[in-house]
C-alpha cells in the first residue's frame, strides 16, 4: 500500500492563518512511489512513472509539500490505516495484520486527524476562568446596575451572571425584585450571586440620590422623547456609570427617569415593543466593556508614543 498526502499551501496565507490545512490521503494498494507521475524526490529519476501519468496528482504536489521519505509502519493495509487515522503504531495499536479483530479497540479514546483539524469545543477546564478568590481580587469594570422590581427571579439570576462575565463593580436589586437565595434566582445566577458584589436596596428613589451625590453617572434604559441610541453613547472614564433597568411590563419609573435625566435606548427593528431585561443587560455590558476598554487602550497607545517622541 502506498499513500500520498498532499498539503495545499494556499491555506497558509495571511488570510487564512486561523483555519486548519486542508490534507488529502490517496491511499492505494500495491503501489510503489514511482506509480504516479509525480517525481517524489527530485533527485532520483525513478521514483516518478514514465508510463503513468497523473497531471492533477503534479498539480497538487507543485502547490504544497511531499514527504518522500515516510515509511509505511506496516507492510500491509489495515495496520497502516489505523496508524494513519490516529497516529499511533500498528503495535501499539494491537493491529498488527489485515483481517484481525477491531473490537479491543476503543475508536473513540485515542485523538484522530479529522479530530485534530476540528474547531473542538473547549471543555470547561481549558477555559481558565478565575477561581472565587481571583475574581474578588480583580480590578472591575466600573459599571453598576440597578434593577428596579424585576418580576423574574430568572431575569435577576441572569443579570447576575452577566455581571460576573463582565466583572462589574455592584449590581443593586431593589423594590419588589426577588434576591438569593430565592430558588428562580439561583437557578440562572448558577452561583454568580456568590462572586458578584450584590446588595439589596428596598428604596431606589435614596439610592439614585446617594450615588448622583458621589458623582455617579447614572442613566436610565427606557424610550423616551429625547433619549440618545446606545450606538452614540460614549462612557465616560473618569467616572463609575450606572445603569438602571425596569420592570419588565412597565420599563423604568417616569419618576426615576426624572431623576437620573439621562436616557439610552437600545434601537429595534421588529415587531415587539421591548427586549427581555436580562437581554438587555448583556448587551449593554458587552457595549460597555468594549467602550470603556478602547478608551483605555487608545490612552495607552498615546503614552507610547509620547515616550517615544
Amino acid at each position: 500500500m502506498i499513500s500520498l498526502g498532499f498539503v495545499s499551501n494556499f491555506i497558509f496565507s495571511s488570510q487564512e492563518k486561523t483555519n486548519p490545512p486542508n490534507f488529502i490521503f490517496i491511499l492505494a494498494d500495491d503501489q510503489g512511489w514511482n506509480g504516479t507521475s509525480v517525481r517524489m524526490n527530485d533527485t532520483i529519476p525513478y521514483s516518478a512513472s514514465d508510463y503513468y501519468e497523473t497531471p492533477n496528482l503534479e498539480k497538487l504536489a507543485k502547490k504544497g509539500m511531499k514527504f518522500s521519505n515516510a515509511y509505511g509502519s506496516a507492510p500491509v493495509c489495515a495496520p497502516s490505516r489505523y496508524s494513519i487515522q490516529f497516529g499511533q503504531t500498528p503495535a501499539r495499536l494491537q493491529m498488527i495484520r489485515v483481517g484481525m479483530n477491531t473490537d479491543h479497540i476503543n475508536h473513540q479514546r485515542p485523538i484522530t486527524i479529522p479530530k485534530l483539524l476540528k474547531n473542538r469545543k473547549l471543555k470547561n477546564q481549558e477555559l481558565n476562568r478565575k477561581s472565587r478568590k481571583e475574581y474578588l481580587k480583580s480590578k472591575k469594570t466600573p459599571l453598576i446596575l440597578i434593577l428596579d422590581d424585576i418580576r423574574s427571579g430568572h431575569n435577576v439570576g441572569s443579570i447576575l451572571r452577566t455581571a460576573d462575565a463582565f466583572l462589574l463593580s455592584k449590581v443593586y436589586i431593589c423594590g419588589i425584585s426577588p434576591v438569593p437565595p430565592h430558588k428562580e434566582v439561583m437557578k440562572t445566577a448558577l452561583g454568580s450571586n456568590e462572586s458578584v458584589d450584590w446588595e439589596y436596596k428596598e428604596n431606589i428613589y435614596d439610592l439614585i440620590t446617594e450615588l448622583k451625590k458621589n458623582d455617579c453617572d447614572i442613566w436610565s434604559i427606557e424610550q423616551t422623547e429625547k433619549s440618545i441610541d446606545l450606538k452614540s453613547y460614549s462612557p465616560d472614564k473618569n467616572k463609575l456609570t450606572a445603569f438602571v433597568l425596569g420592570n419588565e411590563v412597565f420599563g423604568v419609573k417616569q419618576e426615576i427617569i426624572d431623576i437620573a435625566g439621562q436616557v439610552i435606548e437600545i434601537p429595534q427593528q421588529g415587531t415587539k415593543h421591548s427586549i427581555n431585561v436580562s437581554v438587555v443587560s448583556g448587551i449593554l455590558c458587552w457595549d460597555f466593556y468594549l467602550k470603556i476598554n478602547s478608551f483605555l487602550m487608545l490612552n495607552h497607545c498615546h503614552l507610547i508614543s509620547y515616550t517615544i517622541i
